[in-house]
């Protein structure tokens, strides 16, 4: 696990990260040290990346999606890697 930050709407934020390989992709699960972003994260805090993509549920809200592509984002900066949304 590791501290990791991010920036969403402006505002800097920090979340714990948990990522594990399971063959060529990589899965992500995060917490967000802020209650009001973590509630409104509830149930969609997993992102997957494989062949350059992230992959998130489909299901998520705009606003979760915001959130999801900001992380993303950050996790890019672990990986170094390229990255389609």
């Amino acid at each position: 696990m590791e501290m990791m930050n991010f920036t969403y709407r402006a505002n800097e934020y920090q979340a714990l990260i948990k990522q594990q390989e399971k063959g060529e992709a990589i899965h992500f699960k995060f917490t967000i040290m802020n209650g009001g972003l973590e509630a409104l994260m509830h149930g969609c805090n997993k992102v997957v990346f494989q062949n350059g993509k992230f992959t998130f549920n489909e299901q998520s809200t705009p606003e979760q999606q915001e959130v999801l592509c900001a992380v993303c984002r950050s996790i890019l900066q672990l990986i170094k890697g390229p990255v389609i949304f």
